[in-house]
């Protein structure tokens, strides 16, 4: 009797569950509808604070409207509508700002709020909404209304690295999915009208413009974290690789220009002359186990940025093919030959060459300077640089177009002597 009324338990128990699976399927399966939508916003919308009891219901009503939108966006368009109409958006920008400031109060001696879970869910929904939307026009209601250029533009804790981590996450997945038409919503191109609600002929000077996505990048470019710097740099070569001559302008300008590129170049000359302070290939013992590490740190940073440069100096010119009437100053004023001087003037020229000659110029060691070459070689595709660099190194004028492939085969075997 007792082993026959277990048997009947396991049985109910089991039929109990396989019927709550079934009721939950159809949960699922209800849930992706405009009503169930609505009902989420209505519970955003009703709260007006975050606070330690409702937070967590917050982050997962949040997650919840970031699938809706996904499955809509691949089955019901009108979930993009009813989006739109809800102004759901601005409930993204109205708890991220409240954060920003219960933060601002908490380094003024003010008690802080619970919100910085939510915040991550924020930014973690609206990435994942970026990234997975497939429509253009889901994006372009997605971007519009200036929502996620107020989102980009917020005071976020970035001591906090889960903070860091998924802002520059949805910074670069915002990066992927610029172009001509979306870039028109991150990129004030100086009449302070945003969406492209006004042709590029018509802006103003372009020095009056602003484009936060890439002046917020920009500011990471040397932060203590490989994948913070890494990322900063995709979205910023994203930028640079958009077909906007409004847009090209105004990074080519100085005090844009400056922002950015001179600085990598800089870091490039850095990390040549910190590698005289750890053991590389000329036989020396290191002195410490940690300078093992040190070393391949900086390697593996001197590598990442020689390719980056390399991947700018491949950012195409915006003329058409047809015409030519000013592809003279574009092949001389354009991102690819701008950022090829910068690194000849700044690096190739007075580190790397100056140090060759060991004389009281010469700001790091020979074996680094030929270390830093060799990397550069391995990195570049730029024919004029590479025979320029390999000219002077061998004393040799080259024909135009061609590059001395033993001068560059000797250059490389440095790292490996």
């Amino acid at each position: 009797r007792h082993r026959t009324l277990c048997r009947r338990l396991v049985v109910w128990w089991g039929g109990r569950g396989m019927f709550a699976n079934l009721l939950n399927a159809v949960k699922r399966r209800d849930r992706f509808t405009l009503e169930e939508l609505r009902r989420l916003n209505d519970v955003v919308a009703r709260t007006t604070t975050v606070t330690t009891a409702n937070r967590d219901a917050l982050v997962e009503t949040f997650r919840e409207i970031a699938e809706l939108m996904i499955w809509g966006d691949q089955n019901e368009p009108s979930f993009f509508d009813a989006f739109v109409e809800m102004r759901t958006l601005t409930h993204f920008s109205r708890f991220i700002n409240q954060q920003a400031r219960h933060r601002a109060g908490h380094r003024q001696g003010q008690p802080a709020r619970g919100g910085s879970h939510l915040t991550l869910q924020l930014l973690q929904t609206l990435s994942i909404m970026v990234q997975n939307i497939q429509l253009e026009t889901s994006l372009f209601y997605l971007f519009s209304n200036n929502h996620v250029n107020e989102l980009i533009e917020c005071d976020f804790d970035f001591d906090d690295e889960e903070v860091m981590a998924y802002y520059i996450s949805l910074l670069k997945t915002i990066s992927l999915k610029l172009n001509p038409a979306t870039v028109q919503f991150f990129f004030d191109y100086g009449d302070g009208v945003l969406g492209g609600n006004k042709k590029c002929s018509e802006a103003p000077d372009a020095k009056l413009a602003s484009f936060p996505l890439f002046t917020r990048a920009v500011g990471f470019v040397e932060h203590p974290e490989s994948m913070v710097r890494a990322a900063a740099r995709t979205v910023v070569l994203n930028v640079f690789g958009v077909h906007d001559k409004e847009l090209r302008r105004y990074l080519l300008k100085p005090e844009n220009w400056a922002l950015y590129v001179p600085r990598v170049v800089d870091r490039i000359a850095a990390a040549v002359e910190s590698l005289d302070g750890v053991a590389l290939v000329d036989g020396s013992s290191p002195t410490e186990i940690s300078h093992d590490g040190e070393r391949s740190n900086l390697v593996a940073e001197l590598g990442d940025l020689m390719y980056h440069v390399n991947d700018l100096m491949c950012v195409p010119n915006l003329l058409d093919s047809g015409d030519k009437s000013h592809s003279h100053y574009e092949d001389e004023h354009g991102v690819a030959s701008k950022t090829e001087r910068e690194l000849w003037s700044k690096f190739v020229e007075p580190t790397a060459l100056g140090s060759l000659k060991q004389g009281d110029g010469a700001t790091s060691s020979m074996t680094a300077a030929l270390f830093a070459l060799s990397r550069l070689m391995q990195a570049c595709t730029r024919t004029t640089l590479a025979n320029r660099l390999c000219e002077v190194l061998t004393k040799k004028k080259l024909q135009r177009g061609h590059v001395e492939s033993r001068c560059i085969h000797r250059i490389a075997q440095v790292s490996a002597t």
